[in-house]
């Protein structure tokens, strides 16, 4: 009972209570609510404003949590494939990272007072379209990969991976309580986006990145399965892969 609760906590009451608890702020029409979560800063970009706000470097917190996470795990590992599988998520999580605080030019701008006209158009990769095309392409897509990726991933997958007997693909296996952080992501997009068609954020600075708040929790969710694989994962340990 008390791992049954426990589960329910981590992987759904926790994150479902700060992206309801950032989305209401946001949301609120309260100035400084909403100057915390995406601030409106007078003279950068203003594709820079939401860096500067909660929800972004709560994203970052997590991304850098997740470094460390798999520093150690590389450390810790000693099986060529848990090695390997660690070094391709260190790699992809730094990827991430840095397009995440647009490789630090933010920071560089709000520093050194760059004017607008001549701040950095292309920031970063993947969102490379909204510089140079007049249709965003690469984002719309992207969005739709990856909710594909954890649908497959974090829902299907943990469903059906006590059917095989191969223990490369058991050690690999999402928690089933992952599909509960899923959940979540589903509730707070289709809330977050239900409140900005109502004209909520009208004075607000995410505008056409309310997704972010989704984002927050795939990277919480990311931060809980690698712990995982870390720390209670080890293929030389067959009856302690699989958790239920």
């Amino acid at each position: 009972m008390k791992s049954k609760t426990l589960s329910i906590l981590i992987f759904f009451a926790i994150p479902l209570t700060i992206s309801l608890s950032l989305i209401v702020s946001y949301f609120s029409e309260i100035p400084w609510l909403q100057e915390i979560i995406s601030p409106d800063i007078e003279g950068i970009n203003p594709d820079s404003n939401r860096e500067f706000g909660l929800l972004e470097n709560l994203q970052n917190l997590y991304l850098i949590i997740i470094i460390f996470i798999l520093a150690f795990g590389f450390k810790k590992k000693h099986h060529r494939f848990e090695k390997t599988f660690i070094k391709v998520c260190l790699f992809l999580t730094l990827f991430v990272f840095l397009e995440e605080i647009d490789y630090g030019l933010h920071i560089y701008e709000y520093l050194y007072k760059v004017d607008i006209e001549n701040v950095t158009k292309i920031r970063n990769i993947h969102n490379i379209d909204r510089a140079t095309m007049d249709k965003n392409i690469i984002v719309p897509l992207l969005k739709r990969l990856v909710d594909a990726g954890i649908a497959l991933f974090f829902v299907i997958f943990p469903l059906i991976a006590y059917k095989f007997r191969n223990l490369y693909i058991k050690f690999l296996a999402p928690n089933k309580w992952s599909i509960l952080t899923v959940l979540v992501m589903v509730i707070q997009s289709e809330l977050a986006h239900w409140l900005e068609d109502l004209g909520f954020d009208k004075k607000g600075t995410l505008h056409t990145n309310i997704s972010e708040f989704r984002e927050l929790t795939v990277y919480y969710l990311a931060m809980l399965y690698l712990m995982e694989i870390v720390h209670f994962r080890k293929l030389t340990w067959p009856q302690s892969l699989y958790h239920v």
